[in-house]
């Protein structure tokens, strides 16, 4: 089985999760339904659903999992582990901002592995976030570090850590509907909220610059700094 979720990340995570099983329970799946959770490293979201549904898991080779239902490879590179319209719901969660070159053709993969009618959830940060925008009038570049690049090796799978793309809600759709899927719903929803307990722990003044950000992208929705988008096959 795989460690022990390190607490900091779920702290940070909460207001993320609780999210997104919030708008799983309003799809009213029934308990016989199968899931996959593409990128299930750590496995918040396959151990809490794994209570109610069949559950399975698509790792990475850089995060590898010990996991009974969770199978390990690379998502742009290698086939899938999984027949062909299978799953009633995949969650692909904080993955898509990871991928490297080939994100029509995961897309793409994704769809096929969904039975008709069938559920995509993809939640991924917005490229065009309050705090993405703040970076760029200072002066700042609001993609990876300099530093990062010395990091840069598929081969290793480091550039997997880093996020390599981020992505408007208009791409987003453009993606979507490339790779024939039908879209339900879009949400712009605040993931990372100065209310998390870690925060407090942070200096006074970043806490300040947090619920600035929160209050102004309340007021904007769009300025959010996550993504959710659903759809179907």
């Amino acid at each position: 089985m795989s460690k022990p979720i390190d607490p900091l990340y779920l702290s940070t995570h909460q207001s993320r999760f609780d999210f997104l099983f919030s708008q799983i329970d309003q799809l009213k799946l029934p308990v016989s339904a199968k899931i996959l959770d593409v990128g299930c490293y750590p496995p918040v979201v396959l151990n809490h659903l794994s209570a109610k549904y069949q559950v399975w898991g698509l790792a990475s080779p850089h995060e590898p999992i010990k996991h009974p239902t969770v199978s390990i490879a690379n998502l742009e590179t290698d086939p899938l582990p999984f027949k062909t319209a299978t799953f009633d719901l995949i969650i692909f969660s904080e993955v898509l901002e990871h991928l490297y070159r080939q994100v029509p053709s995961v897309l793409t993969k994704l769809n096929q592995l969904l039975k008709p009618g069938g559920y995509l959830i993809i939640t991924t940060p917005n490229a065009v976030s309050t705090f993405a925008l703040a970076k760029v009038i200072i002066g700042r570049n609001p993609t990876y570090s300099l530093a990062d690049i010395t990091k840069d090796d598929p081969q290793l799978g480091t550039i997997y850590h880093r996020h390599n793309r981020e992505y408007t809600a208009s791409e987003l759709t453009q993606l979507l509907l490339s790779a024939s899927f039908k879209i339900q719903s879009q949400l712009f929803f605040s993931a990372y909220t100065p209310t998390r307990p870690h925060m407090l722990k942070k200096p006074f003044t970043h806490q300040i610059l947090s619920w600035l950000v929160y209050i102004f992208s309340s007021v904007f929705p769009s300025r959010r700094d996550s993504l959710f988008f659903l759809a179907t096959k």
